[in-house]
């Protein structure tokens, strides 16, 4: 089947399907939420949040946001069936891992009558839930849209990062914060580039970011402590960066102590995309106590 009109619903297969065409052309739909690259913005809106959430909120006012919306039991996206079954795309690509960050595919496989027929398309579900399926599901998608040399050249970076990462840990603790009120610690692919560099992570490779109490990250005492909240990039991070400092024994870690604490633009974190390359690559030189690149991450003095 030839692929011409692909339909992406959250950022990361956005930004995953332009990667591999190295352009937009064939993204005919994507969600209010994508953004990179820009010329995405201007693409028809099929998916749409129904959160209200602004800039000027804190982290702990979008967790209560969002919380009173899903105790409401109101859905959190709305797709237009109509416009899909307009436009008649050949490819859905969405994910599945978290129903809050982005719309579910998995709930069109599970409610086929949602005005469509789903025979009408294919749909590619790209929920990597480790550093490894990041590389290995976009490599399965470049062969559905007939792209598999752009994915062999990614792949190589994850050679690459498997023979450079590891022992680069030294089997120091390492966190990333993913959300600051509450705090939240971030896992799947994280945890496994973590795990990698044979470093003690608070979750395990695989499994989702959690909710975590300070007094076990405290216990913890991490050596390197990364910042950043899905969503945010390092300014708005920053601007709530004092509710961390202010936490009980926050400047008795080892990373405070140190001077290992960063904050990290979460477009290189949270999304499962080839962007994850230039985080792992900052990451490193962290590792190797040199100075990362500040469009990235930023150290805290």
């Amino acid at each position: 089947m030839e692929i011409r009109k692909i339909i992406t619903l959250e950022p990361s297969s956005t930004e995953v399907v332009s990667f591999l065409d190295g352009d937009t052309s064939r993204i005919v739909g994507v969600s209010n939420k994508c953004d990179y690259p820009p010329e995405i913005i201007s693409k028809p809106k099929i998916v749409k949040s129904l959160i209200n959430v602004s800039e000027e909120m804190s982290s702990l006012e979008i967790d209560k946001e969002v919380k009173k919306h899903l105790a409401s039991g109101k859905p959190i996206y709305e797709i237009d069936w109509n416009a899909i079954k307009e436009i008649k795309p050949d490819l859905l690509v969405g994910q599945s891992i978290c129903g809050v960050c982005a719309f579910p595919i998995n709930s069109l496989l599970s409610h086929p009558h949602n005005r469509i027929s789903l025979e009408e398309f294919l749909i590619y579900d790209y929920s990597p839930r480790n550093f490894y399926e990041i590389f290995l599901q976009i490599y399965e998608l470049s062969k559905i849209i007939g792209r598999k040399n752009k994915a062999e050249e990614l792949l190589e970076y994850l050679y690459f990062f498997e023979k450079e990462l590891k022992y680069l840990g030294k089997s120091r603790r390492i966190v990333m914060l993913e959300w600051i009120m509450p705090i939240y610690v971030a896992g799947l692919w994280i945890s496994q580039i973590i795990e990698i560099c044979n470093a003690k992570t608070l979750i395990a490779s695989g499994e989702e970011g959690r909710d975590v109490d300070w007094d076990m990250i405290r216990n913890f005492d991490p050596d390197i402590i990364l910042i950043s909240p899905c969503g945010f990039g390092i300014k708005r991070t920053l601007k709530e960066i004092d509710l961390l400092y202010s936490l009980p024994g926050w400047k008795d870690t080892r990373a405070f102590i140190k001077k290992n604490i960063y904050v990290v633009d979460s477009v290189y974190t949270s999304r499962a995309t080839p962007r994850i390359v230039e985080f792992v690559k900052n990451f490193m030189e962290i590792l190797n106590e040199n100075e990362p690149r500040r469009e990235v991450m930023i150290r805290l003095e």
